[in-house]
């Protein structure tokens, strides 16, 4: 179960980060450039990679899910 303020510093990251790699195709990403990602992933999901996923729906998926997590409509 994530704590409040898990939930707090999930919904930051959320609402002033984007993937670096948002919108483009690339096949070289590293971990080092996915660090912060995966673990908000990890901390919201307990998957690396389900921000990942989630970005690929299309942009401003991550503020959407922010909204969710905060009861916003």
């Amino acid at each position: 179960m994530i704590t409040d303020k898990q939930r707090r510093e999930a919904v930051d990251f959320l609402r002033t980060h984007r993937c670096l790699y948002e919108g483009r195709n690339v096949r070289n990403k590293t971990v080092a450039d996915c660090y912060r990602c995966i673990m908000a992933s990890r901390a919201l999901f307990g998957n690396d990679d389900a921000l990942c996923n989630l970005d690929s729906s299309g942009p401003g998926m991550w503020a959407k899910l922010a909204d969710l997590i905060e009861g916003k409509n």
